[in-house]
């Protein structure tokens, strides 16, 4: 069962040129894959300059086809988490908001339940 928070898109990320977007409508969702995106980045990254630092450069032992691939894979995903961070920052500031005023509905039915309570014993004085 899908809830309410998950059919609002928060936002989409274009992966040009072939036109593939991704739709982020899970509350946290643009967070929880930025993370997931950025980590996939960093351990490629981190695994082609291990491999690159090993006696030459083992991706150069791979076809011009292959290693312009990777590049443009490692390209891409640091597209995709570039593209994200708006996203995060709304989704985040989204949130904030959304606690705020759920603080001042908390305040407000504080305050009028204090002056009921007040009506109450001021009405229990009189009689």
């Amino acid at each position: 069962m899908t809830t309410e928070n998950e059919k609002a898109i928060l936002g989409t990320v274009n992966l040009s040129p072939f036109g593939v977007d991704i739709v982020l409508t899970k509350e946290n969702g643009a967070r929880d894959y930025a993370e997931m995106r950025a980590a996939q980045l960093a351990a490629l990254t981190t695994f082609i300059s291990i491999t690159s630092g090993q006696s030459g450069n083992a991706l150069e032992d791979f076809s011009t086809t292959i290693q312009n691939n990777v590049l443009w894979l490692v390209s891409t995903m640091a597209q995709e988490v570039s593209e994200l961070i708006p996203i995060v920052v709304e989704e985040a500031q989204n949130r904030g908001a959304r606690r705020e005023k759920q603080g001042a509905n908390e305040t407000k039915h504080n305050v009028n339940a204090g002056k009921i309570r007040n009506l109450k014993e001021a009405s229990h004085a009189t009689t």
